[in-house]
Parts: C-alpha cells; structure tokens; sequence
C-alpha cells in the first residue's frame, strides 16, 4: 500500500458506532467510486469536497464505518 498510517482509538463498546471509523486515502478517487458501485455499494452520504480534497463514508458488511479520502496532490504528500 505505499505510505500507509494506521489511527486506531479504544472504545468502551465493541458494537458498530457512527463515531467509530477508520480511514483510507486512495489515490484515484474515480477508479474507487466504480469499484464500489460495481459491488453494489454507495456512500453513506454525498462525498465532502474541501479544496483539492474529497472524503466520504461507507459501511463494511459487519456495519463498521470506514471514511475514504483523496487529495487531488496526493503524489506530492508522499
């Protein structure tokens, strides 16, 4: 995977929470978006655009969020 960094925080509970997340950035935000419709899947919501960035959530198949980002200068930052 590259440059990979892995934020993990401990919860009290080990059910599915909206707040309980972990995030992936890809590096080519259009080739994701058909993968995850080609499965079948959608974002939880419209992807959130700030500047040369994107983000949005999914849930795996357990519930579990997982938030995708991209930056548009990502080859840059690695």
């Amino acid at each position: 995977m590259g440059s990979s960094e892995v934020h993990i925080a401990a919860r009290g509970d080990v059910n599915p929470h909206p707040r309980n997340h972990f995030a992936v950035e890809v590096e080519n935000w259009d080739a994701w978006v058909a993968n995850l419709e080609k499965v079948g899947e959608s974002f939880l919501e419209e992807p959130i655009t700030n500047g040369g960035k994107l983000r949005a959530f999914v849930n795996d198949p357990d519930g579990n969020r997982i938030e995708v980002m991209w930056h548009s200068d990502w080859h840059k930052i690695y």
